[in-house]
């Protein structure tokens, strides 16, 4: 029988926490915000175009949507500890395969094994284990510990690995993000324990029986086949789908565009490490704004704050301080993809079927990461500028910001219409 959360002087949930941080830190920093690092040293070597190129992270993320329910399921039910030790083995080969690759179907087929390990790793188990570790009262607080992880990696992890490709060439790149992988983060996950029932003692964070009584009464909306027949629906598809292409389509380039603007591999890697670090600072100002001035306001503001990320960016081929821009304003505008959506599905929807329908309406997220990476560099193929996808993305983060005001408005008629017709059956 498990012991008393409370009898224990730390609580062994905390450690998965510091895992689940680990994986983000060092695994998403790797696979997401270092991938430009590598593109202009790699396509100059073999001749391959940069959209040819990037399309391995394309593929990746393919896979990585395609695997996740069958990965997420053995996480769930399988040794989750085993399963992660393996998944972070093969990406850490994977990166080793690349040092050997000298055809682009050879990237690609190393790009399966990163993306099976960025479902496994990185996207599910930190967030199944502190669902299994944390009951409602704590599971946000845990969760946002470890999704720092990806800000503050950022700020060390991508400097680190631009000056070691720059020094000893991109192989060493890899060969560097393989041996931090697996001497580094694997050893850590050697402690994990799946639940705390496994490690004999209470889930913190759980409500009383009170007060699951008391939320069940509140929980109100629509059921998930009710909400996909939606325009609602339809509107936050096409927001999530277009903000994905937006903001991966920026991190996979956004370093490579500023090398090629004349800028030293080593300080286009520190600004982009920069704005990067503060999407953590941006996420508890859009959390602020949210509270303060309400989602619909707040949702505007993160939307064109995004645009203006992106003018920075045009700007910058033309004003080299422009560049300060994007660094000092994409913790904002950059946090939108990720900590307003939720809410805003919760607003619009309810909470009666609320995992069915964030889970269906963030299927569109997943899409949108195989486009963004190899659209942007297709544009720089076709017109030897990035300088017109930044333009072009713009114009898609205020389409979907159009489409987030639209699935709100309507969102709302239809509550005013049904609280009319409550009214009136009422009377």
């Amino acid at each position: 029988m498990a012991s008393s959360a409370k009898g224990e002087r730390f609580y062994y949930g905390w450690k998965i926490v510091f895992c689940g941080f680990l994986c983000l830190f060092f695994g998403q920093v790797l696979y997401t915000n270092c991938a430009g690092a590598y593109t202009a040293a790699i396509t100059e070597e073999f001749g391959f175009s940069r959209s040819s190129f990037t399309l391995y992270l394309s593929i990746s993320s393919a896979v990585m949507m395609i695997s996740s329910p069958f990965i997420g399921r053995l996480l769930e039910r399988g040794n989750t500890k085993v399963i992660m030790v393996v998944l972070q083995i093969v990406q850490a080969l994977c990166y080793l395969g690349f040092t050997v690759c000298t055809e682009l179907w050879q990237f690609y087929c190393f790009a399966v094994g990163l993306g099976l390990g960025f479902a496994g790793v990185i996207r599910l188990a930190p967030a199944i284990l502190v669902n299994f570790w944390f009951g409602p009262k704590l599971r946000g607080r845990a969760m946002a510990f470890v999704t720092a992880g990806s800000g503050i990696g950022a700020l060390t992890i991508l400097p680190l690995i631009t000056k070691i490709i720059t020094t000893y060439g991109w192989r060493y790149g890899y060969y560097t993000a393989a041996a931090i992988l697996i001497f580094f983060v694997t050893p850590c996950f050697l402690f994990i324990v799946s639940t705390p029932e496994k490690k004999g003692i209470a889930k913190r964070g759980e409500y009383t029986e009170e007060e699951k009584s008391s939320l069940n009464e509140e929980k109100s909306g629509m059921q998930v086949q009710q909400a996909l027949k939606t325009p609602e629906f339809v509107c936050m598809v096409v927001a999530m789908l277009l903000l994905a292409i937006a903001a991966t389509g920026l991190l996979t380039n956004v370093q490579v565009y500023l090398t090629d603007l004349g800028y030293d591999p080593t300080t286009a890697a520190a600004y982009t490490a920069v704005a990067s670090g503060l999407l953590t600072v941006g996420k508890f100002v859009l959390g602020f704004l949210a509270d303060k001035f309400g989602l619909k306001s707040t949702t505007n503001f993160a939307i064109g704050t995004f645009v203006f990320v992106f003018l920075c960016l045009f700007f910058t081929s033309y004003w080299g301080p422009a560049v300060f821009g994007f660094v000092a304003i994409y913790g904002i505008g950059g946090s939108i993809a990720v900590f307003l959506p939720p809410l805003i599905t919760a607003r619009i929807f309810g909470n009666r079927d609320y995992g069915a329908i964030y889970g269906s309406v963030n299927l569109a997220s997943g899409v949108g990461t195989t486009i963004g990476p190899v659209s942007v560099a297709l544009i720089f193929d076709i017109t030897g500028s990035y300088k017109y996808a930044w333009l072009g993305i713009a114009a898609l983060v205020l389409v979907a910001g159009i489409a987030f005001y639209l699935a709100m408005a309507l969102a709302e008629k239809r509550q005013m219409k049904a609280a009319r017709a409550a009214v009136a059956t009422e009377q």
